[in-house]
């Protein structure tokens, strides 16, 4: 019957159209490059009538240097498109989270599935906008001098660079045996020039043992070699001085720090006194990690939230609690999770002075 195969060739066509596109595929724009302080990244989606609706976009890391998840990018915004009638273009969004690490660049991948179609994906490497300071070694000076401590950017940077210092009492006392010093360096975009920052010390004439105390630095958007330099008072009057080197322990103190957590109106860690130190006494200070992409805007900058003290006998143990101000748990419940890092600076039996640190991300209710 001469009608049979145009009838045929019709229930084919009809079958074909409403059958999905094998191997249809939707496109996504490239974006190569993103600094880490652009805040976020967008991509255009795009599709043609065949293709779903509601296709899902999924990140993760690639590479030779993958980017992680969570601390480096931020979820897609949003994780599922969805396409009207006619539509054929939409657009997501990828945070990028700007730490203050000085790293290497760092990959990350963007796709784009749905069931019956070819993903589609694009690769995005996060380049790194932070540069390391170095920290001169530990100084010494004689009572009554002047220690000064030294600050070198590694490389030129297309911004301000600014470090924040401050002084910190060991066996060394604020005012009786050098003057409490608190300040900022800044470099402006592209100087790499060294700086330096000088404390005075205070002559006396007591015989008395070598005293150090501490100095330290911290930056809201770069890195620094140590968190701390440690100053020591060489005691220049008569007699023979009982220092930390002539009683043969010339080692710092490796004070251990356990997990921080919440505890109602404090922020709680453990601390361990090594087993090889008689004693071992200090000061424990609680740090936000500044970032500029922060809810509450009080927390954009670096700021101190907590501190304590803390003495223990070496190889023991001990829960030190750092009590949270009204105002400051008020902040800390309006971003509900926070970056957050403590320093200890701590101070053997012997005099030796050395520093320590741990981060975490809190979450306050």
């Amino acid at each position: 019957m001469p009608g049979r195969p145009l009838f045929a060739l019709l229930v084919a066509a009809l079958a074909l159209a409403a059958a999905p596109a094998a191997g249809s595929a939707y496109t996504i724009s490239a974006q190569p490059h993103v600094s880490e302080a652009a805040g976020s990244v967008t991509y255009t989606v795009s599709r043609t009538a065949l293709e779903a609706a509601n296709p899902t976009i999924t990140v993760a890391g690639g590479g030779a240097r993958p980017a992680t998840p969570g601390a480096d990018l931020g979820a897609p915004q949003p994780a599922t498109l969805s396409y009207g009638a006619g539509e054929t273009e939409k657009t997501v969004t990828v945070p990028i989270v700007n730490d203050a690490a000085d790293e290497p660049p760092e990959d990350f991948a963007v796709t784009v599935s749905a069931p019956g179609a070819t993903t589609a994906q694009t690769t995005t490497t996060i380049d790194d906008d932070d540069i390391t300071v170095d920290v001169s070694p530990p100084a010494t000076t004689p009572e009554g001098g002047t220690a000064t401590v030294t600050l070198t950017p590694r490389a030129a940077s297309a911004r301000d660079v600014r470090v924040d210092y401050a002084t910190v009492a060991g066996t060394a006392a604020p005012n009786a045996d050098f003057t409490p010093a608190q300040g900022s360096v800044t470099w402006p975009a592209g100087d790499i020039s060294p700086r330096t920052v000088s404390v005075a010390t205070a002559q006396d004439a007591l015989d008395e043992d070598d005293e150090s105390f501490g100095l330290l630095v911290a930056s809201s958007a770069d890195t620094l070699s140590a968190p701390a330099a440690t100053i020591t008072i060489a005691d220049d009057d008569g007699g023979v001085a009982t220092t930390s080197a002539s009683r043969g322990d010339v080692t710092p103190p490796r004070l251990r720090l356990g997990l921080l957590r919440t505890s109602g109106p404090r922020v709680t860690l453990t601390v361990r006194c090594p087993p090889a130190e008689r004693a071992c006494r200090g000061r424990l200070t609680l740090f936000n990690v500044p970032s500029r992409r922060a809810s509450v805007q009080a927390l954009r900058s670096e700021r101190r939230l907590a501190k304590a003290t803390f003495r223990l006998a070496g190889g023991r143990s001990r829960r030190v609690a750092l009590p949270l101000s009204a105002a400051t748990r008020g902040l800390l419940r309006r971003a509900h999770s926070v970056r957050v890092r403590a320093y200890a600076v701590t101070t053997d039996a012997a005099g030796n002075l050395a520093t320590t640190s741990r981060g975490a991300t809190l979450r306050f209710r």
